[in-house]
């Protein structure tokens, strides 16, 4: 494997200017103390060259140098890496873009339980217009306590999108999202409580106290 820190390091000091040479040498000897952690197998030191290289706080972006660390931490499980690749895959940074790579590494973090792989997916879905997989995303995140996910779910369920057209499971969704403050659950909330009236949401808020609705949310309660 290529010396990836001293090539970049390379680039570094050939085209700094002049007053960044006394912090190169700092930044230069983390990176190398980074890099002999990562070579015995410290994931988490691969990880951090990664966000060292593709932050650009200590040292100049070197995209291509942080996706090498980034998907070598994610062939090791690392699930904040596998975040990163996809995200690279995604933007084109330091890889070619690739939709199919990218979805395949979110998959890979929300298989291990990641929920921001999860709404991620269910985000990256609606864009290739899969609503169907767009709401089984959201909806294993919202069941995981995801409250993005539970707004999603909630406004799917109210219109009828990538799942069967239903206004007491939206509003069931939208009440798990308020009670953890989310504004915008609220919002959207008051607007049924106006077209359906305060005694219907009352019945399905009495619904999800007991523990009733929605059915996936609980029974992993």
């Amino acid at each position: 494997m290529i010396n990836l820190v001293r090539f970049s390091f390379l680039a570094f000091i050939l085209f700094s200017a002049p007053q960044a040479w006394a912090d190169s040498n700092a930044a230069r000897e983390l990176a190398e103390r980074l890099e002999a952690k990562a070579m015995n197998g410290d994931i988490r030191a691969t990880y951090k060259l990664g966000l060292l290289f593709s932050q650009g706080k200590k040292v100049q972006v070197d995209y291509v140098t942080a996706f090498e660390w980034f998907l070598r931490a994610a062939k090791h499980d690392d699930v904040k890496a596998m975040m990163k690749v996809s995200d690279m895959y995604l933007a084109g940074k330091g890889i070619d873009p690739s939709v199919e790579e990218a979805t395949k590494w979110n998959e890979k973090a929300a298989k291990k339980g990641s929920r921001k792989a999860m709404v991620k997916l269910g985000a990256m879905a609606v864009s290739q217009k899969k609503y169907a997989d767009s709401a089984y995303w959201y909806k294993k995140a919202a069941v995981m306590g995801d409250v993005t996910a539970m707004r999603e779910i909630a406004r799917y369920y109210y219109n009828g999108t990538g799942v069967h057209f239903n206004l007491t499971l939206a509003f069931a969704w939208y009440e798990l999202a308020v009670k953890r403050k989310d504004r915008s659950a609220r919002t959207l909330q008051l607007k049924m409580i106006e077209e359906k009236g305060q005694d219907w949401a009352n019945e399905i808020r009495s619904l999800v106290e007991n523990r009733m609705i929605p059915k996936e949310y609980w029974d992993e309660r």
